[in-house]
């Protein structure tokens, strides 16, 4: 079984990979703005399998990034006067809420809830939601399930 760091590094590198196919065979015209966007997906993504476990380097990092991402949202709403905005900060929450009842190697690692996550970042961009199942399924191939 891998660690956080293998599976960091493995989902990076097949991220990147794919990153660099997609640009060259479809000739995309891609700044480092998206590269910089598409990076944390990845590396996030790779490591989302293991948030249930309670004490791993995975969920201290999710916190962290849903932490932000709340933070964000609300100040967001502030700004722009878009409930859209409050609602999207209830999100992250309400993952935090949930992530206090999972069980290890359950239902996190699965291909379909990596599709369903992934799906989620299609709000983003298609091809954010491309990079999260890639890194996800990454996770997966490593743990050999």
């Amino acid at each position: 079984m891998s660690d956080w760091k293998m599976h960091s590094l493995v989902g990076t590198v097949v991220g990147l990979l794919v990153y660099s196919l997609l640009i060259n065979i479809f000739k995309l015209e891609w700044t480092t703005l998206h590269f910089f966007v598409y990076l944390p997906i990845i590396f996030l993504y790779s490591i989302l399998p293991d948030f249930d476990i309670g004490t791993s380097v995975a969920r201290k990092l999710i916190f962290i990034f849903l932490t932000i991402a709340t933070a964000a949202a609300i100040t967001m709403f502030f700004i722009f006067k878009n409930v859209l905005y409050l609602f999207l900060s209830f999100i992250p929450l309400i993952i935090i809420i949930l992530s206090q009842f999972l069980k290890h190697r359950g239902w996190m690692h699965l291909v379909v809830t990596g599709a369903l996550l992934s799906i989620l970042l299609v709000l983003l961009d298609w091809y954010a939601a491309l990079f999260g199942f890639i890194s996800y399924t990454t996770h997966l191939v490593l743990d050999k399930k």
